[in-house]
């Protein structure tokens, strides 16, 4: 049996008359759960046996008194499509699957469903060379929730070998969060320094801060269907030293910052398969970073360039420019230094794994 490819094709068994279907009974929140749970499926895709490459779909039920036709059409769009880029699978059509019949006469009408048996799905399989057959099935909770069912059974021997339930409603705690990834990482930063003030009121220029140790979390979440645009925040440590001052003045001054962040990022050039990254994207954010024994914080605006070269690796280079909140001075009880940050700052994040 050739594994060359996916096709995923949809027929449909309807229960009840579809042209009576009460509006009410198809609430406009279905496209957003539809979206959903086709994510969540995405994320099922991986699970599929690697020897399962060429599918058809056997059936896909649902009740017309809970949807319209026309939702249901959406939901197999956005199952196939899941299927053939999230699963890398191809999509074949094939007349001996559409199971339905409509009947009109000036008086009547009736919907009939006469589905393959066992045996002619085995012929079948045969046919088009596929090696598992999709059954699915969509319903709708009391409380509001979509439910959909996908199992697959191989095409010869109706044994199971992939199944998932998927809900988006009031009953799905984390609805609203399906595809949220998290990540820890270290950064490397250089903020140079206009002026540098000592105790006996020396001033030095041609100074900056480097990092020493950097560590940093974020969560991210997309906010497009294509996953193309995500939105994250951040919190992180840093602790960064003085660099540039002459070796008379023994150790240079440190500083301790902690800081929170938001930023969107935006893919511009992707992977043939998107779950294994992208070769280049962007990002804009903002971090507050707030000095332990300093009196000022200051506020910087970064903006840059980003890769994930796998699936958990990422690298990104850019520049920060801080507006305002560039003077900082000692804490009472740690000296009395100055510092004047320059408006330009730069960082590259490295060692940044996605979970």
């Amino acid at each position: 049996m050739r594994t060359s490819g996916v096709l995923l094709i949809l027929s449909f068994a309807v229960h009840g008359d579809p042209f009576q279907v009460p509006f009410s009974n198809t609430p406009s929140s279905d496209v957003g759960r539809i979206s959903d749970v086709v994510q969540q499926v995405d994320k099922a895709l991986n699970d599929i046996p690697p020897d399962v490459q060429r599918l058809a779909v056997y059936q896909f039920k649902f009740d017309s008194r809970e949807f319209r036709p026309g939702v249901v059409r959406y939901l197999q769009g956005r199952v196939e499509e899941g299927f053939s880029t999230e699963g890398r699978r191809t999509v074949v059509n094939s007349p001996e699957l559409r199971t339905i019949r409509v009947v009109s006469t000036d008086t009547s009408f009736s919907v009939s469903n006469a589905l393959p048996t066992l045996e002619e799905l085995w012929k079948l399989g045969e046919k088009l060379h596929v090696d598992a057959f999709l059954d699915g099935s969509v319903t709708r909770s009391p409380e509001g929730d979509l439910l959909l069912t996908l199992r697959l059974f191989k095409a010869k021997s109706g044994e199971l070998v992939w199944s998932g339930s998927y809900v988006s409603g009031p009953s799905r705690g984390d609805s609203y969060f399906p595809d949220l990834d998290l990540a820890f990482y270290a950064s490397l930063r250089i903020f140079p320094l206009d002026r540098f003030g000592t105790n006996d009121s020396t001033r030095f220029g041609n100074t900056y801060f480097l990092t020493n140790f950097d560590l940093e979390a974020s969560a991210t979440e997309p906010i497009t269907a294509d996953k193309r645009f995500e939105l994250g925040i951040s919190a992180g440590y840093t602790h960064i030293s003085l660099r540039g001052l002459p070796d008379s003045l023994g150790d240079p001054p440190d500083v301790h910052l902690l800081h929170l962040g938001a930023e969107v990022d935006a893919v511009f050039f992707r992977k043939a398969d998107p779950r294994d990254g992208y070769w280049l994207g962007t990002y804009l954010g903002y971090d507050d970073f707030l000095p332990l024994f300093q009196t000022q914080h200051f506020g910087a605006f970064r903006l840059g360039y980003r890769s994930r070269p796998t699936r958990h690796f990422t690298l990104s280079a850019g520049v920060l420019f801080i507006p305002f909140g560039n003077h900082m001075v000692d804490s009472p009880g740690f000296g009395k230094r100055t510092y004047d940050l320059s408006r330009i700052a730069y960082e590259i994040t490295f060692l940044h794994y996605t979970f």
